[in-house]
């Protein structure tokens, strides 16, 4: 099926004479098309603008505002030689992480650690065709990530799922371009304090409030910066622990995107 600016036309079109509740689809490449069939039928969904925001990753970073988290936006690898750009590259803080600013799961994401894996990681990009949407840049924040799982009723948190996501190859410190954020190892329940389990909930419910969505069952993505626990290896496990030196600062969840 062509994705292309018909398709919720030829969607509706399609079911348009039938008795149908709703329309869904389970890849991300057919989601807005899908959401603007599900609005032109008249039928249940989330706002279309909300749904795009979501799926633009520096939509969802201009939206959210997030304080101490850097962001920004490249159309393609040729903006690395305009000059005034290259001027606000460099006042940008390493580590960094580029990715596509549409694309699913990891692919594409890569973590720099100076301006000249900047411009390889982009290049890499470019090559493998993932700047069609535009690349986005931002501040890599390190601290446990997580997944969470949220249901929505009328603007209300209904239900919430945390689950902990191990860390990936590009989460070590000499990482390289050719290290990936995919996932290793999920385990749920989450083994964070109770109190960072209330303070995951509360952030990502209000994210999702900020992004428009009202009702609706969501997969969350963020990170605990400034956490109480971080992963160690003992007796040969890797898990949470308390980490032996207390943060400076409270904790805080960033970096959240929904995917």
């Amino acid at each position: 099926m062509a994705s292309d600016d018909s398709l919720p036309q030829r969607l509706t079109a399609a079911v348009k004479s039938r008795k149908i509740d709703g329309i869904i689809t389970f890849s991300d490449e057919y989601v807005i098309a899908t959401a603007k069939a599900a609005e032109m039928l008249n039928l249940e969904t989330e706002p279309v603008e909300s749904i795009i925001t979501a799926h633009y990753k520096d939509a969802t970073r201009k939206v959210l505002n997030t304080p101490n988290m850097q962001s920004f936006r490249l159309e393609s690898a040729t903006d690395l030689d305009n000059e005034e750009i290259s001027k606000t590259l460099e006042t940008l803080k390493y580590p960094l992480v580029i990715k596509p600013c549409r694309g699913g799961a990891s692919r594409g994401v890569k973590r720099v650690q100076n301006h000249h894996r900047l411009r390889e990681a982009i290049d890499q990009l470019e090559k493998d065709g993932l700047t069609k949407y535009g690349i986005l840049l931002e501040t890599y924040i390190s601290g446990p990530e997580i997944d969470a799982n949220i249901a929505l009723w009328d603007g209300e948190l209904m239900f919430a799922e945390i689950t902990d996501d191990f860390p990936c190859t590009a989460d070590a410190s000499d990482a390289t371009i050719a290290d990936s954020f995919g996932e290793t190892v999920m385990v749920s329940p989450t083994l964070l304090c109770q109190k960072e389990q209330k303070l995951v909930k509360s952030s990502l419910h209000q994210t999702l409030l900020k992004l428009g969505f009202r009702n609706g069952v969501f997969h969350v993505e963020a990170r605990v910066q400034n956490s109480s626990m971080q992963y160690q290896e003992i007796d040969g496990l890797v898990d949470l622990a308390d980490t032996d030196i207390p943060s400076p600062s409270d904790p805080e969840v960033t970096g959240a995107r929904t995917a």
